[in-house]
């Protein structure tokens, strides 16, 4: 951690405590039944302000992810939201088995596109694309914004599914008559996929948002 984020995140406790507790540690440290001395150490230098205390006093304090690194951050993330990034990745293929859905991350987007888009940032979160069968429309290692509260199926729109605990990216489509659902790749070596019933197919959300493109 460089000397400049160890010093903003100590002038933000400093102003969080002053505007919350007139500047008392003490008094801080005892409304959440917590210790003290670690944050004495931090502010007399004798030790680093790391990233497991930062996020305690952003959890503590109610703070977006990543808000106590920002200068005069109070300021700034009030246009900013920070949408979280899940370790699972889209896969554009054959599947990506969910072994997991850890948040790896935030990222930064511009809350005013947010209310443009009329999203609401609670529902988005943001996945990597894996594989080729979505070029070349999305390639691999691109970044996707899905929003969850979208998990209507519109024709020729792209969906985030999960299908036996594998999740995958596709043009969905809803079969004229049956109303069953085909997944369809942009890559035409990727054969199209049909659902019903059994499939136990579940819809994470609509992709809405290439990073650095609406879809």
């Amino acid at each position: 951690m460089s000397d400049r984020v160890n010093a903003i995140r100590v002038n933000n406790f400093l102003r969080l405590v002053e505007e919350h507790f007139e500047g008392s540690v003490n008094a801080f440290a005892k409304k959440y039944s917590i210790s003290p001395t670690p944050y004495y150490m931090i502010l007399n230098g004798t030790r680093q302000f790391g990233s497991k205390v930062a996020k305690t006093v952003e959890q503590l304090f109610k703070l977006q992810p990543g808000q106590l690194d920002v200068e005069d951050g109070a300021n700034e993330y009030e246009t900013v939201a920070q949408i979280p990034v899940y370790a699972n990745r889209l896969s554009a293929g054959n599947g990506n088995t969910i072994f997991e859905q850890d948040i790896v991350r935030h990222h930064a987007v511009d809350r005013n596109d947010i209310k443009i888009f009329g999203w609401k940032e609670e529902n988005l979160c943001i996945f990597e694309v894996q594989g080729d069968s979505m070029t070349p429309e999305l390639h691999d290692g691109q970044k996707v914004i899905v929003d969850t509260a979208q998990i209507e199926i519109l024709d020729n729109r792209i969906y985030a599914i999960s299908v036996h605990n594998d999740i995958f990216i596709k043009k969905m489509f809803k079969e004229l008559g049956s109303g069953k659902l085909i997944a369809r790749s942009e890559n035409t070596a990727y054969p199209e996929k049909h659902f019903n019933g059994d499939d136990e197919l579940r819809v994470i959300g609509r992709v809405v948002y290439l990073l650095g493109k609406l879809l």
